[in-house]
């Protein structure tokens, strides 16, 4: 397996679905303040656990296998916590000094403008595809077939009402709510939540609605756009526009504008009559913004091609190679006259992106004061609405921001509307680690640098660690000292009680999951080396670097250990390291046909590892080889219990017997799966699948759960802790009888 491949599945073998690239940035300089837990548990606080998973795959032997049961039947979810504010899904929503941000876990939450503090989030998950409005100190959200009412400086709810379908998008005038579902389009008091008109539609509304002028108006499937009276909802017109409309209509000056293809489009607000129509050079990337004196519209054109000029650095002369993925997207923003279309001031942006990232998929704007701000997937740049002159650019992008009191943010990062200086950031994340639990306590580390100390029975934050970078890997716990790694190749110490630092050591490269064993903590880096590290002050016992072999330069993201030796995957070979001093006892050499895409696990003398296609066993002490059998190529380690390995491959679960490899069972589950199995149940997570439970007697499915997991799971009790989405913490327990 190549180096690109196994880069972008080497997560799993972290422990996570999500991906691992060997960089990382920083997330700020804020203290974490946690957003949940977001759910309660159905049956009232839990008693306290007594979690014993203390470390990846929990043993050193890395065995994935522990005594307590688990659920046994499909689980509910007792909390959920995210371990940071996350990514903003849609554009914020200004009012009253705030910004009101839902995040691609459906959090919804609120920071202050002036300093970026979270002044609340909510326990109700909301919809992630409509973002909220606010007017005055009320803000509006959508949460699966509702609106919800909620106070912007307190977050606490005001008012719920029902829909009839899910709702397509929400617009804000004049004292009411305006939402457009499939079927409907409703205009509600904003103050108390009841309906001052409803009105049915012809077809799908497609577009949020647009207000203004005594004015409603939505786009449909069709390609056309029907208004209604604001006040009365009598419907007024129907006027088509060509193709399906996009964006949402934006009024003013007795129009309704709308950008729909590669056209700007004027209708009268009063009959549906077309006023004019402006060609644009690309497609129109938002929906328009108007203003007293001009409609400012922008374009994208996302195939622009390769970047072909040679960037020269900003301190030499020195041409900078391009990366040969890099492409150029192009952007425009165009002022035009209200009256004719007629552009009054043009202005271009080219900005490039890479394979992994994509080009955005809308350039959105905003107007406030006399600047005029647009997004570009990444930066903002800011031009004088007059002229069309740059004002300032920055790095903090991605949806459509928003303006309240001078500030200008998408969420994470508040910057000055007069200058973009930033007065506040704050990082989010994407991914957490995969959780280890002591006790009652879940350790946890995430995307913003953090390690996180969770109550177990209730997902209460109990202390966090700052650390240098993003923690893919898992805790190791002891007694007393929690051990965790950073892709900026930094190992940690901390105490288990109260998450003081008590020593780091420089692995050298990005830390593998650490395997604690023996009162030493073996952990591998990308470089590739081989560590030994006293569990007790953080010095090195020895440290074995590997030669690189075949082109393919780790060490295995997870050690098997035991009073013996270390074994490990190290450049596609399968390698044996003496506990004593790291010296080589003896290697497997890979092949092309024959190279190691698992961590390896230990079990009663016997080295398990997927080498290839196939899952193979040797013998701890001298190498040699005692079995294989056909798994297709898989980089989830196996499991072992009782005499029984389990492990994925070709979106199957096998099971075979440990002494000699036969055949027990297979359960085709249409996913490769992380696996862990406690007393009476195995489970795995995968993308295809969510969480999945099978009878490790048989291979029966025994339940599902549909869930965004991204981590394996940690057993404890009869409980399951793992990672998801937008580094999002599940506590997944049995339901209540």
């Amino acid at each position: 397996m190549d180096r690109r491949r196994y880069l972008a599945l080497c997560a799993a073998g972290v422990g996570s679905l999500a991906g691992c690239g060997t960089e990382s940035q920083n997330a700020g300089t804020n203290t974490p303040t946690g957003t949940g837990p977001t759910t309660t548990s159905p049956s009232g606080e839990l008693a306290p656990l007594n979690g014993t998973w203390r470390e990846y795959q929990h043993d050193a032997g890395n065995t994935g296998a522990i005594d307590d049961p688990g659920p046994i039947h499909e689980p509910v979810e007792y909390w959920t916590r995210t371990t940071t504010a996350g990514a903003p899904a849609t554009a914020p929503a200004a009012a009253a000094g705030t910004f009101v941000v839902v995040t691609r876990s459906g959090t919804l939450y609120a920071r202050d403008a002036e300093d970026g503090r979270v002044l609340w989030s909510g326990s109700q998950r909301v919809n992630t595809d409509v973002a909220p409005v606010a007017m005055a100190e009320t803000i509006v959200a959508a949460a699966d077939q509702k609106l919800l009412g909620i106070g912007g400086q307190t977050g606490e709810r005001r008012w719920t009402l029902p829909l009839e379908d899910p709702a397509v998008g929400l617009a804000v005038d004049d004292g009411r709510v305006v939402v457009a579902t499939e079927s409907r389009i409703r205009a509600i008091l904003l103050g108390e939540g009841t309906t001052a008109w409803r009105q049915p539609l012809d077809e799908p509304a497609v577009t949020p609605p647009g207000v203004g002028e005594d004015v409603v108006t939505v786009g449909l499937a069709s390609g056309s756009v029907i208004a209604f009276a604001a006040q009365t909802g009598r419907r007024k017109w129907r006027a088509s526009v060509g193709p399906e409309p996009t964006f949402a209509p934006a009024l003013g000056h007795g129009n309704v504008y709308l950008g729909v293809g590669t056209r700007v489009v004027a209708l009268a607000a009063d009959g549906g009559d077309r006023q004019w129509q402006r060609q644009t050079d690309a497609p129109v990337a938002a929906s328009p913004e108007v203003t007293l004196d001009a409609v400012y519209v922008t374009t994208l054109t996302d195939d622009a091609g390769p970047r072909t000029e040679t960037p020269r650095s900003e301190s030499t002369d020195t041409p900078t190679a391009v990366p040969t993925d890099t492409e150029r997207f192009t952007a425009a923003v165009l002022s035009l006259a209200p009256a004719d279309g007629s552009v009054e001031w043009r202005t271009g942006i080219t900005e490039t992106y890479n394979f992994t990232s994509g080009p955005p998929r809308h350039i959105p704007l905003v107007v406030a004061d006399d600047d005029v701000v647009v997004g570009l997937g990444g930066p903002l740049h800011a031009y004088d609405a007059t002229t069309g002159d740059r004002r300032w650019a920055t790095d903090s992008g991605g949806v459509t921001p928003a303006v309240t009191d001078g500030v200008v943010s998408t969420g994470v990062t508040g910057l000055d509307l007069v200058d973009g200086s930033v007065r506040w950031r704050f990082g989010t994340t994407e991914n957490v680690s995969p959780p280890a639990v002591v006790g009652n306590t879940v350790f946890v580390g995430s995307d913003d640098n953090y390690l996180y100390a969770l109550a177990a029975n209730t997902g209460a934050i109990r202390w966090s660690a700052r650390t240098d970078g993003h923690i893919r890997t898992t805790p190791a716990v002891d007694e007393d000292t929690v051990y965790v790694g950073t892709m900026e190749g930094t190992l940690y110490a901390f105490d288990v009680s109260d998450g003081t630092e008590r020593w780091t050591f420089d692995v050298g490269g990005q830390v593998q999951s650490p395997t604690l064993h023996g009162g030493t903590v073996y952990v591998g880096n990308f470089s590739p080396t081989l560590t030994a590290v006293d569990a007790a002050d953080g010095t090195e016992a020895w440290r074995a670097d590997v030669e690189q072999a075949g082109g393919t330069r780790f060490i295995a993201l997870k050690t098997a250990a035991d009073d013996a030796a270390v074994y490990t995957g190290a450049n596609g070979d399968l390698r044996a390291f003496d506990v004593s001093d790291g010296s080589e006892l003896w290697q497997v050499t890979s092949t092309e046909q024959r190279v190691v895409q698992s961590p390896p696990i230990l079990v009663d003398g016997t080295v398990l590892v997927h080498m290839g296609s196939s899952l193979r066993a040797f013998d701890s002490a001298e190498g040699t080889e005692q079995w294989a059998t056909p798994t297709g190529e898989s980089n989830r380690p196996p499991v072992a219990r009782e005499g029984t390995v389990y492990t994925s491959g070709d979106d199957t679960v096998y099971a075979f017997d440990a002494s000699d490899g036969t055949g027990r069972w297979q359960t085709a589950v249409g996913g490769d799966l992380l696996l862990v199995i406690g007393d009476e149940m195995l489970y795995g997570i995968g993308y295809e699948t969510g969480l999945l439970a099978l009878d490790p007697s048989d291979g029966t499915i025994s339940w599902t759960y549909d869930a965004p997991l991204t981590t394996p799971p940690a057993i404890a009790d009869d409980y399951l802790f793992a990672g998801g989405e937008s580094g999002t913490v599940y506590a997944l327990g049995p339901a209540p009888q």
